[in-house]
């Protein structure tokens, strides 16, 4: 026969213990409203049934108790321990599922600002529908002012219809957008330049959804590469105006040059006959000497 005593006092403990091991699932699951309300059922009932055991111990009820009720409240006492006792692996496994996925989403955000400045969305129509906000405002806007807009909207006349067909391609064919330039303006007007990276975006039934991809800012890039323009340019015209200037040396210094160098020659050499005095021959010899050194001079600095 079993003892309606001991029955009382291994239901009071199995509820005490399931308490308890609920109050356990607040640390394992971190919802403490929940398994605090349970904890606390729990053990009420078990104060409950405590209270029924110090009546029966002392002998205060004039009816003896219902065996049957008390078995079934036990069973169910045992079932709560057991659920409990089983329920808490389960939650272990979804908190460390659940803490892995923060870190990929926390690896993945990294990996793609690290790549790029910000990411972004668009619709089927190929408007703004999000961007991250971790660099948007750095590289002169708010999205707020993108949204609900296509990039051809943003850019307004910054780009001509030449400039989009990629672009466009892409969005039409629902194909790959790979390093495409566009530009658009910023807050206080200035033009900032974007390179583009995106892939199409389809739902389980393979209906386009828009696009997704990655931007960064190369406003930076391309103000260099117009100053490397405007270098190159400007090296190109002084190239012209050197070689303008040596064809000019060229010319206009050896011309007179060999014109001086050819008649001292024929004075020196007395050509038509004598010049009279020995120091005209002179003259002429140090005029053919002078000039042939100044346009070694000349032809060495052409060199040059």
């Amino acid at each position: 026969m079993i003892s309606p005593i001991a029955v009382l006092g291994v239901s009071i403990a199995l509820q005490i213990i399931a308490a308890a091991m609920a109050l356990r699932l607040i640390w394992i699951t971190g919802k403490w409203p929940a398994w605090t309300f349970i904890s606390i059922a729990l053990t009420l009932m078990g104060v409950r049934r405590a209270i029924t055991l110090y009546h029966v111990v002392t002998d205060d009820f004039a009816t003896s108790i219902n065996m049957p009720a008390e078995l079934i409240a036990l069973g169910i006492s045992a079932l709560m321990v057991l659920g409990v006792l089983f329920i808490g692996p389960v939650f272990k496994r979804v908190r460390r599922t659940e803490i892995k996925l923060r870190e990929n989403q926390e690896r993945f955000r990294e990996f793609a600002e690290s790549a790029s400045d910000w990411l972004w969305e668009t619709d089927p129509e190929g408007r703004m529908v999000w961007e991250s906000d971790s660099e948007g405002v750095k590289v002169g806007h708010i999205f707020a002012q993108f949204f609900g807009r296509t990039r051809e909207e943003i850019a307004n006349n910054l780009m001509t219809d030449e400039d989009w067909l990629p672009y466009r391609q892409a969005l039409r064919d629902h194909t790959e957008i790979r390093k495409f330039e566009c530009c658009f303006p910023g807050r206080s007007g200035e033009i900032h330049f974007a390179l583009i990276d995106g892939k199409a975006r389809f739902d389980e039934t393979g209906v386009y959804l828009g696009h997704r991809g990655t931007a960064s800012d190369i406003t930076a890039q391309k103000q260099a590469e117009g100053a490397l323009q405007t270098a190159l340019a400007d090296a190109e015209r002084a190239n012209t105006a050197k070689s303008e200037f040596l064809a000019t040396m060229s010319h206009e210094f050896r011309t007179p040059l060999n014109a001086i160098l050819g008649f001292s020659e024929m004075l020196r050499a007395q050509y038509f006959g004598p010049l009279g005095s020995d120091n005209y021959r002179e003259y002429a010899h140090d005029i053919h000497t002078s000039g042939a050194h100044m346009l070694t001079l000349i032809n060495d600095i052409l060199d040059i």
